[in-house]
């Protein structure tokens, strides 16, 4: 009997913060969903650009340290 409550309270709590997030979204004007899009492509773009400099980085790193390794048996004969 205590596990149908639960769901009915969990029921109840996500349909309350349904309605609020609906009637949130359905008061924005075109404006504002311009500003919020914006700001989402600008966090989206921010992060695309960190993972890939961030993965050329590693690369680099991985390069750098081959070569490295490359030189000092090069030099050794």
């Amino acid at each position: 009997m205590k596990s149908n409550k639960m769901d009915n309270n969990k029921t109840s709590i996500f349909t309350y913060l349904y309605g609020w997030t609906v009637m949130y979204l359905g008061s924005l004007s075109l404006n504002d969903w311009a500003v919020v899009i914006g700001m989402l492509a600008t966090i989206f773009g921010f992060l695309i650009t960190w993972y890939y400099k961030h993965q050329e980085f590693k690369l680099k790193k991985q390069n750098f340290e081959s070569n490295k390794n490359g030189n000092q048996k090069k030099n050794r004969k």
